[in-house]
């Protein structure tokens, strides 16, 4: 999976999303996810890797399996993230 850290002021945003869904866009209805490679290909990373950062996260974007990932370790509630086309969708948002 790949994964990009954005840092500004006190947020830490983390793009994560598998690696075969990079580039490729997703449609249902009126919502549009586009997997693109500008904001989503950083650092191809492991599970754990991704877990670290996410937990120093303020914000997070995950496409496909890092949702998964998430909700597995209790860091997005099953019932919060959406599916576009089968593909899962989630963000994470850390209120102070």
């Amino acid at each position: 999976m790949f994964a990009k850290v954005y840092e500004a002021e006190n947020e830490n945003m983390v793009a994560a999303c598998e690696k075969s869904l990079i580039g490729k866009t997703f449609k249902e209805g009126k919502i549009t996810l586009k997997v693109t490679e500008g904001f989503y290909k950083g650092e191809e990373i492991s599970e754990d890797k991704l877990l670290e950062l996410l937990k120093k996260a303020t914000i997070a974007n995950l496409v496909g399996k890092p949702v998964d990932l998430a909700i597995n370790h209790n860091l997005v509630d099953e019932d919060g993230v959406m599916e576009i086309s089968g593909i899962k969708y989630a963000q994470i948002f850390v209120m102070k």
